[in-house]
């Protein structure tokens, strides 16, 4: 899959995600305010790199760390951090930026040989789904769900009811 964001963009976003997953909680601290930062600055720039590297970082940790990173949190505010609002990170987005998400997440969900990593792909696209259509949601759960090839051993009655609905 061709590359979506600059490398430089790319390599800014590892040195970043690596601090996140440190055990020093100082570096840790610094990098979510920087993440805080460039989110509030570049939100389609940090969605889409976050998801490029959700399908070519090299390890699982990080492709499934980067995926749970997407979810549509509340958006931040650059003049008011801590103000709760309605508003996800998906609604800053053009139109232009969710199609390349979507294309994003599928290739992960499609591509992706770690079980561990394609839940982490569905999650993160079931979260953006129910962020941007939600009336869409159990279609694209039942298109989803036999590429998965991670949950099919559960009894029925054990999935996710968003799951479990769709199989019916």
């Amino acid at each position: 899959m061709e590359a979506v964001v600059p490398a430089e963009v790319t390599a800014k976003r590892t040195q970043i995600l690596s601090s996140l997953v440190l055990g020093d909680n100082e570096i840790r601290s610094n990098a979510e305010k920087v993440v805080n930062e460039r989110l509030a600055q570049t939100p389609e720039v940090y969605v889409l790199a976050l998801t490029q590297f959700a399908t070519r970082a090299d390890t699982e940790v990080m492709r499934s760390f980067s995926l749970v990173l997407i979810r549509p949190a509340p958006s931040p505010s650059p003049h008011k951090p801590h103000a709760s609002s309605h508003l996800t990170l998906y609604d800053h987005l053009s139109s232009q930026t969710l199609t390349t998400l979507e294309r994003l997440l599928l290739h992960s969900l499609a591509h992706e040989p770690s079980s561990v990593v394609r839940h982490a792909a569905l999650t993160a696209s079931v979260s953006y789904l129910s962020a941007i259509s939600p009336h869409s949601l159990p279609h694209a759960l039942e298109l989803m769900y036999p590429i998965l090839d991670t949950i099919p051993s559960l009894p029925t009655s054990q999935l996710p009811r968003y799951v479990s609905h769709t199989l019916h």
